[in-house]
């Protein structure tokens, strides 16, 4: 029988907690009266009441998305006023703001069944600039047109009829008296403007248990793009935020943003903070002194908006030269002052130099012969001779390098160099006008073919300017003193006999 008992305890005692952790979990934020006109409209409970017109829109609400706007003007206690379940809550707010701040309007008055004689708990509109809260006497505090203040009444003691007055969460009065002591509950809200010609708005009236005081951390959080950041709300049970943000949960935002935290406590009741992520945006940047050059030379490369830079040179300066053979994209990393790294990006793109070619009249010349060099391949042309034509004549004594310094369309530039080739032509012995006509050679000057003949049978070498028989010929009836020779190469050459004991040579130039 005790074991009965005391096993019948223990169970009693199980339900007990779990009817109480049930009672948390299922916990409702049960309000005497609440409206944050996110209907989007005004209607019952509210009673319209008299000479006024209620407007609820989206235009600059204090929370959410709507707020009511109430214009008109009626006597005291007519306006727009709700009924509600008689209480004794111990938190009552109100968000309130005016077009004019002179004129009597804003009017909010809750109290009981009697609150229109007895003029209720709390008693307050705007006038003379301020937002006043009246019981024996007035007490007023400064405020500007269009301007949203949040009222709280906080601490409401049914007891000793007072509450502390807390405007935009600064403490403004405390142990306020009731407006009237002989008030016993709050079933009754009016809300209207005495005086013509002002538009009052209201927003997220409470009439019931306070909300949590909801934090959001960090307050500003500055971050690198690409980073991560946690966000966590404070002051409550469980919170919800805007964005797809977990509580306490890292995440990577890709544009600066406002988050909002929702926390509701173990009653239910809820409440807002907000935080701002700010990203931080890239001033790297990176210049060329010139967007193109030509092949062989160089550009300066910059790079501005950091403190420390890394080239895919891996130079590590702001600033490199930079003498690329081919068009190329340089790439430069950069961390600035908030330890956040950056990269860009710049193309270079390379011209080449013009291909000039240079071409003599003449590959070899005696002295006092004459040659020309002709040039082509780019646009203007400068000779070392200081002229400036493509074709010029030229007449050296010795062997002779010639250079012109050509610039095309663009101003890209190249050199080439020809060397003139002079052959003092001596060592050969000289004929008369008679003998020189025992042979004759034609075409002369030629292409390497050209036909040998004589008048007489003779024996002919042909030597070149440094003295070497390069060919052996015999002119006779059997040829009919005519050969035909090629496959010879450019420059002088001399065709030598002897006739009659004389020496006779005849001059030979080759330019294929």
């Amino acid at each position: 029988m005790k074991k009965n008992l005391q096993k019948l305890k223990k169970q009693i005692g199980f339900f007990a907690i779990l009817f109480f952790f049930g009672s948390i979990i299922n916990a409702q934020c049960v309000q005497s009266f609440y409206d944050d006109f996110e209907t989007g409209a005004f209607g019952p409970p509210w009673l319209p009441g008299t000479g006024h017109t209620m407007v609820v829109n989206t235009v600059a609400p204090a929370q959410g998305t709507f707020a009511l706007n109430l214009s008109g003007t009626s006597s005291h206690y007519q306006g727009p006023n709700v009924t509600f379940t008689a209480a004794q809550p111990t938190y009552i707010s109100w968000r309130i703001k005016s077009t004019s701040n002179t004129i009597a309007n804003g009017y909010v008055v809750i109290g009981d069944a009697s609150t229109n004689s007895n003029n209720g708990i709390v008693f307050s509109y705007i006038t003379n600039n301020s937002l006043r809260f009246y019981n024996t006497t007035s007490y007023d505090y400064a405020i500007t047109t269009n301007t949203w203040y949040h009222v709280e009444l906080k601490n409401i003691n049914w007891t000793a009829k007072t509450f502390d007055i807390w405007i935009n969460n600064v403490v403004f009065q405390t142990g306020f008296a009731f407006r009237s002591l002989s008030s016993v509950d709050a079933s009754r809200l009016f809300i209207y403007n005495f005086s013509a010609g002002a538009t009052s708005s209201y927003d997220r009236i409470v009439i019931g248990m306070p909300p949590p005081s909801v934090t959001a951390s960090p307050t500003i959080a500055n971050v690198c793009p690409g980073s991560s950041v946690t966000l966590n709300g404070g002051g409550a049970l469980t919170y919800t935020w805007t964005g797809g943000v977990i509580d306490g949960s890292p995440f990577s935002p890709t544009v600066s943003a406002t988050y909002t935290v929702t926390g509701s406590d173990a009653n239910g009741c809820q409440n807002t903070a907000t935080t701002s992520v700010n990203i931080y945006t890239s001033s790297l940047t990176a210049m060329s002194s010139s967007s193109a050059i030509c092949n062989g030379s160089s550009a300066a490369l910059t790079a501005n908006g950091a403190t420390t830079y890394t080239w895919n040179t891996s130079a590590n300066t702001a600033s490199i030269s930079v003498s690329p053979s081919s068009s190329s994209v340089y790439t430069v990393t950069g961390t600035d002052l908030n330890s956040c790294v950056y990269s860009t990006t710049i193309g270079l793109t390379v011209n080449p130099s013009p291909t000039l070619s240079i071409v003599s009249s003449s590959s070899i010349l005696c002295v006092g012969q004459t040659a020309s060099l002709s040039v082509s391949g780019a646009s203007t042309y400068t000779w070392n001779t200081s002229s400036n034509n493509t074709v010029i004549a030229v007449s050296p004594t010795i062997t002779t390098s010639y250079s012109v310094t050509g610039t095309d369309a663009i101003g890209c530039t190249n050199i080439s160099t020809i060397s003139q080739s002079v052959s003092a032509c001596t060592g050969i012995v000289t004929t008369n006008e008679i003998e020189k006509s025992i042979i004759s050679v034609y075409p002369n000057p030629n292409n390497g073919e050209f036909v040998l003949s004589a008048n007489v049978e003779i024996e002919l070498i042909i030597i070149n300017t440094l003295g070497q028989i390069v060919k052996t010929i015999t002119l006779n009836e059997t040829n009919n003193h005519h050969v035909s020779v090629s496959n010879i190469a450019n420059g002088i050459y001399f065709v030598v006999g002897q006739h009659d004991k004389k020496t006779i040579s005849k001059k030979i130039i080759i330019n294929k």
